[in-house]
């Protein structure tokens, strides 16, 4: 990877806030074993899903406790790898594997219940993540990435399994994720590891740094870390090195091996119908029913990129100085980068499917027919099209915490500031006007006429002329200042009755700009797209109590106010209750209703254009020839946000505190159901198109002023383009069962073991939206999901774990269960995605030299992804970890 000089500038910035840091509180540090005192006392202090302090970590919300340790025994070294190989991820994850022609590529994300990437709230200590500033999937959503948190500087992350809206806002609604960094350190801990694919070559390593003091009043804790991982192609795997999708938007047809080439001489492309092209001797005739079986000569696995090229590096620290015993200051202070450089395959050329003409016309030497054609065209020659990117988000935190007086309640105040900014230089784009010009006139070159050759090799100068780059650039910044406060209020008969409160006031602006081709659509292969610029700010109060039943139950009450600059204001309210009815036994449920603002891009996108695959007729001018249609996409000022309904009921059994016997069995079991109404969709063109003439669906469509023939007629005026909007249309929910098994045992003899196996059983997962029948008529159609696509019923993992005197192994398996392939009621006859089993082991070995000695593997049995070939790549990456077999060695020391 090429890196810029001046790259590095903001994080030196950055950085130079830190050293000041460390500059004026240069304090001796003593070496010691890092224990977890300090990380216990983090959880203590506070968990996430509550605002009230405790000591309990069992509280009325159920939250998964991940510790540093166990993070590790899972053997990836990324958080979001981690988390999503829990049981209570699902759907499609935007992931950095196979990202080439993403709109988000180099993202992390995770999918809580499989309601969407931007329906779970990020924390890093408390506090909002600022989302990746590209928009995802469609160009639409805001989604955490998960890369930018700093894992060297990691002690927890508390997963809260409910909606909580009511507690923290708005995306709490599938869930929270709340990382908890180091707060204090005493020593220096330095760690390096290496790593590389067995089969192939993706090298990976990685560098840290952790250290910190204390003296008197002061604190200081401070991480450094780099890390940097090779490109793996599509190439290099081997369930990965072709192309066997039988759809035909993955099929490129014809001609030689090195220019794959398709065309049509007459009538539109779905004749396909083709003749052996003059002087080419490798071509091959093709007929539909070649097409039909999904005949390709071109394998673009061949230079695609699937774990892409990285780099992420970065820092963090924290300064606390205890100003009098009721009173702390703290800053806190990060920037991390994230680079990642990952190829998508030559661009490719279908002629009737752009902006404007580019169908070869007779004048052009290298058209064999004479007469203009229709061409479809993998554009091999003009490279591979390149996702260049570059993420940064700084992260500064300034606060005051402490005791109010002698009343018991402490307080907690802050103003945060991060921003994500992302650049992407798309390499290797092509222009639709350069090439217009270079399959039609020919390009003037000092007075030589050169041409763009679909079915042959192409002059550099033409190839140089026709493709560039494409920067595009995006930030999304993120302001707040808040006020917390939290404590005892007063006495019941049945106990102490606390309560937090607190306010927030915060500021959003999103700024997404885009080039003049992408304005104009002038870039082959892809859509017009218009730059987004918006903002909001937002007010919100709220209120939490927590009422005791003497040792036997405590309630939950808790609600939020919020006030939205651009869609108005929200309350939301959650009720929960913990019930202890005999030793060893916890019972809990809540309620609560959850919301998510629509995403700034929802609000203020001007629009995308692009133009649909098939063709149609306009219904109100039948005799008007068929036509693809053009789409005019964006966002939509009067959106609500969605609104989710959440019930949680559990149940936990400590078996040793029921039986002596079963001492270090713990049991769990939770059902959960989520129901989401107004969720954000928009009408696709076909329904638009298809109920002309209803008054409801003609004002999303816009025609040409009618001609007077036209009102001779009685008919409207032509169509010229559909507007698709989005709107608070559609429903979804999902339901199903966590369980959990965990039992410790510690031997004499034989030292101590955990297993835990934790598993979850989606019962339900239905989608709602509005349709027509045949007649016009407004119709609900309701499409069932679990099992299928990407809802398979089952997900799973298990940790095995050992450690006696310096040694200690883990087993951590990752299972996720079959699936019915695709979700199109034509694919339901297509057989199974089979069941997907990894396990990635290791040992360590910590008496060498206060050194602790890691080595693992990965999925070490090289267990391929299964086929799913409905997927583009074969395989469903979204889904399934598609790592290949990968060991490593990581080298932790204490100084």
């Amino acid at each position: 990877m090429t890196m810029r000089n001046d790259s590095y500038l903001p994080w030196k910035k950055w950085l130079g806030l830190s050293s000041a840091a460390l500059a004026a509180f240069s304090l001796p540090a003593v070496a010691q074993d890092a224990d977890d005192d300090d990380l216990e006392e983090v959880e203590g202090f506070t968990v996430v899903g509550s605002r009230i302090s405790r000591a309990d970590l069992e509280t009325v919300s159920p939250v998964i406790n991940l510790d540093r340790e166990s993070l590790e025994e899972t053997g990836f070294t990324t958080a979001g790898d981690a988390i999503r190989a829990l049981p209570i991820v699902s759907g499609q994850n935007l992931t950095s594997i196979d990202a080439g022609t993403s709109f988000t590529p180099g993202v992390s994300s995770v999918n809580l219940r499989g309601l969407g990437n931007n329906n779970t709230l990020a924390l890093i200590n408390g506090r909002r993540v600022a989302p990746f500033a590209t928009p995802g999937f469609n160009g639409f959503q805001n989604v955490v990435d998960l890369s930018t948190i700093p894992t060297a500087a990691l002690e927890s992350i508390q997963i809260l399994k409910d909606g909580a809206s009511a507690v923290y806002g708005s995306d709490a609604v599938a869930g929270v994720i709340s990382v908890n960094l180091a707060k204090s350190y005493d020593g220096l801990t330095s760690e390096i590891s290496l790593g590389n694919t067995i089969d192939s070559d993706s090298f990976e390593w990685k560098a840290t740094v952790i250290g910190g003091a204390q003296s008197g009043k002061a604190s200081l804790v401070y991480v450094v870390d780099f890390s940097e991982r090779n490109p793996l192609l599509a190439r290099d795997v081997d369930w990965m090195d072709e192309t066997n999708s039988p759809s035909f938007a993955n099929v490129t047809a014809n001609a030689t091996p090195d220019f794959a080439t398709f065309y049509t001489l007459s009538g539109m492309p779905d004749s396909f119908v083709q003749e052996a092209l003059p002087g080419v001797e490798e071509s091959k005739d093709l007929t539909p029913e070649d097409f039909e079986e999904g005949v390709t000569n071109y394998n673009y696995q061949e230079s695609t990129g699937f774990i892409p090229k990285t780099r992420n590096s970065g820092f963090y620290t924290r300064l606390s100085y205890q100003v009098n015993p009721n009173l702390e200051a703290y800053l806190e202070s990060s920037f991390r980068r994230v680079e990642t450089r990952i190829n998508a395959a030559s661009t490719p050329l279908f002629s009737w499917n752009e902006n404007i003409d580019l169908n070869l016309v007779p004048e052009n030497p290298y058209n064999p027919f004479g007469e203009e054609m229709f061409i479809g065209w993998r554009m091999i020659e003009y490279g591979v099209r390149e996702n260049i990117v570059q993420s940064d988000t700084p992260r500064i935190v300034a606060g005051l915490t402490g005791d109010i007086g002698e009343t018991g309640w402490t307080f907690d105040t802050g103003f945060l500031f991060t921003e994500s900014t992302v650049t992407n230089e798309n390499a290797n784009t092509v222009f639709e006007d350069r090439l217009q010009e270079a399959l039609q006139t020919g390009v003037d070159f000092d007075g030589e006429i050169v041409w763009a050759n679909p079915f042959g090799k192409n002059d550099p100068r033409i190839v140089d002329y026709v493709r560039n780059n494409n920067p595009t650039q995006d930030s999304f910044e993120l302001w707040s200042y808040d006020l917390s406060a939290n404590g005892d209020l007063f006495d019941l008969e049945t106990g102490v009755v606390s309560a937090a409160v607190g306010a927030e006031y915060r500021y959003e602006e999103l700024t997404s700009i885009r080039t003049h081709d992408n304005r104009t659509g002038n870039i082959v292969g892809g859509s017009q797209s218009e730059s987004v610029f918006g903002d909001r700010d937002i007010t919100s109060v709220y209120a939490e109590l927590s009422i005791p039943v003497y040792d036997l139950a405590e309630f939950q009450v808790a609600g939020r106010y919020e006030d939205y600059s651009d869609f108005g204001d929200t309350s939301k309210p959650k009720l929960g209750v913990k019930v202890t009815p005999m030793d060893g036994v916890l019972l809990r449920g809540s309620f609560g209703q959850s919301f998510r603002a629509p995403d700034l891009p929802l609000l203020f996108s001007s629009g995308s254009v692009s133009f649909t695959p098939n063709f149609y007729t306009d219904p109100l001018r039948p005799d008007d020839p068929e036509g693809q249609i053009k789409n005019v996409g964006g966002g939509n000022p009067d959106l609500q946000p969605e609104e989710t309904d959440s019930y949680y009921l559990g149940a936990q059994f400590d078996m040793g505190e029921i039986n002596d016997t079963l001492d270090g069995l713990v049991v769990e079991i939770d059902y959960w159901e989520f129901e989401q109404t107004d969720v954000f969709g928009r009408f696709t063109p076909a329904q638009i198109i298809q109920n002309a003439g209803d008054p409801f669906f003609d004002q999303f469509i816009v025609r040409a002023d009618p001609t007077q023939s036209d009102i001779d007629a009685g008919l409207p005026g032509t169509l010229l383009f559909v507007e698709t909007d989005w709107q608070n249309l559609d429903e979804q929910s999902t339901s199903g069962v966590d369980l959990a098994v965990a039992y410790s045992l510690r031997t004499e003899n034989y030292g101590q073991w955990r297993f835990k196996v934790e598993g979850t059983y989606v019962d339900e997962f239905k989608f709602s939206t509005l349709d027509f029948d045949e007649d016009g008529n407004e119709i609900t159609v309701t499409e069932f999901f679990e099992g299928t696509w990407t809802q398979p019923n089952w997900r799973a993992n298990g940790t095995i774990a050992w450690d006696y005197g310096d040694w200690a192994a883990s087993l951590f398996i990752d299972f996720i269960g079959e699936y019915e392939q695709g979700a199109a009621e034509d694919q339901e006859e297509s057989g199974n995605v089979k069941a997907y089993w990894r396990f990635n082991p290791q040992v360590a070995y910590s008496g060498l030299w206060d050194t602790t000695i890691t080595v693992g593997v990965r999925n070490v049995f090289d267990e391929a992804p299964p086929l799913d070939v409905f997927e583009v790549t074969n395989v469903n990456v979204g889904l399934h970890n598609a790592e290949p077999r990968f060991a490593y060695i990581r080298l932790s020391k204490d100084w």
